[in-house]
């Protein structure tokens, strides 16, 4: 499974990188798959994307650098900052959910349909189950 993962995030990573994402690595990407399309405060996001507070706070200011998203005010309490993707963000997004679905296609393609919508059933249990 570790490579097969590792084999989709190169693939999509040289798939961003031909489209003008050079400046985006696969840890950034990894981050950034976790915010919500309205955005979400900092504390939401490194839960969600499971690392700590910190560390997300780091990927924020390196995803900020690359124009992929600003901290602005959360407009449900204005001591609190929300993490909202840019123009630029929005289309890195747009772009890789669009290769997914093509990278999806082809493993549909080649494993079978069948096979395929077992797998993908099989690794959503395996990722839902709390107990992994």
């Amino acid at each position: 499974m570790i490579a097969a993962l590792r084999r989709f995030e190169g693939s999509l990573q040289h798939k961003l990188h031909r489209d003008g994402f050079e400046d985006v690595s696969v840890a950034l990407t990894n981050i950034l798959r976790h915010l919500d399309r309205d955005g979400m405060r900092l504390q939401a996001l490194a839960a969600d994307a499971r690392v700590t507070k910190q560390a997300a706070s780091q990927a924020v200011r390196a995803l900020e650098e690359r124009g992929l998203v600003q901290v602005e005010p959360d407009p449900d309490d204005g001591r609190a900052k929300r993490v909202v993707y840019t123009g630029r963000g929005r289309r890195l997004i747009d772009r890789a959910t669009r290769h997914v679905a093509t990278m999806e296609r082809d493993w549909s393609r080649r494993l079978g349909a069948e096979a395929y919508q077992s797998l993908r059933r099989a690794l959503q249990r395996l990722a839902a189950d709390e107990d992994a």
